[in-house]
């Protein structure tokens, strides 16, 4: 569970003890992120490095290391649909930079950075059952449909788009692919920046990858998938009915976040529909 901490306490007990209690404080953080984001496949460096090497970098990369923690929990906070205010990473990095002249910019640079992790304290409270919360996923259908089986000839062929350009930065890209395998839009592909969410269903009010091929087994809003730049894998959670299925027949358990590799296929209802992530 993530300790809930007093902003002014640990801003006052950072300036008596001279900053070591911040550097504690700092490495508590970093640890809770580690744990709570361990979906996500980044790895947290331990804030006692961080703190050294920001001797030889003139203090930029402890800066760095704070806006990529915020960015994980902003982004861990955006998979579990929580309705919290999320500090930016980039606000952060200019509060603590620009704001100096100001004085009090660090002092606020700290605040968002405390606030952003006491928002999974606070979620730590919700009800099991809330969405937003930190519960445990509803448990799956006592009866589940059989493994789909892929038939690739039973799609609706439609035209393939011109290939994605390849990216110079390899795994480094801030942009990822969905690739429909089969199914009405055999042979598209759609590009998916960090950040972004594309969401497969069948109503155009909710989705941006629209089923209307009278597949019976696909839910209104039945998957979403999410590109993680950083660790260069994709994040897919189900909402469906029927289920969104993995290609070793694994269904993914309802609205619970589902980290996968580059090359993973995603079987949608019963299979007419299949996308492959990058």
């Amino acid at each position: 569970m993530i300790k809930k901490r007093n902003i002014v306490v640990c801003f006052l007990l950072s300036f008596i003890t001279l900053g070591i209690y911040g550097i504690y404080l700092y490495y508590t953080i970093g640890e809770d992120t580690r744990k709570l984001c361990a979906d996500d496949g980044m790895n947290q460096l331990n804030y006692v490095y961080v703190w050294l090497l920001g001797f030889v970098t003139f203090g930029i990369f402890p800066i760095c290391w704070c806006c990529t923690t915020m960015n994980r929990l902003r982004m861990k906070a955006k998979r579990n649909g929580m309705n919290k205010k999320m500090y930016s990473d980039v606000s952060y990095a200019v509060w603590n930079t620009i704001g100096i002249l100001i004085i009090v910019g660090p002092i606020i640079a700290f605040h968002h950075f405390v606030a952003q992790i006491n928002c999974f304290a606070e979620d730590d409270a919700a009800p099991a059952d809330n969405h937003g919360g930190s519960g445990k996923a509803p448990p799956l259908n006592p009866n589940p449909p059989q493994k789909p089986i892929i038939d690739n000839n039973d799609v609706d062929a439609a035209p393939p788009t011109a290939p994605l350009t390849d990216n110079p930065f390899g795994k480094f890209a801030r942009t990822g692919v969905v690739i429909c395998e089969s199914g009405m839009y055999q042979g598209a592909q759609f590009s998916i920046k960090e950040g972004e969410e594309l969401v497969i269903g069948t109503n155009a009010g909710l989705c941006n990858i629209i089923i209307d091929n009278g597949d019976d087994a696909v839910s209104a809003k039945h998957c979403s998938i999410e590109f993680n730049a950083g660790a260069n894998n994709y994040t897919v959670v189900d909402y469906s009915t029927n289920g969104t299925f993995l290609r070793s027949g694994e269904r993914l358990i309802n609205n619970a976040p589902k980290i996968l590799p580059v090359g993973e296929l995603l079987i949608i209802g019963d299979a007419k529909n299949t996308f492959r992530v990058g």
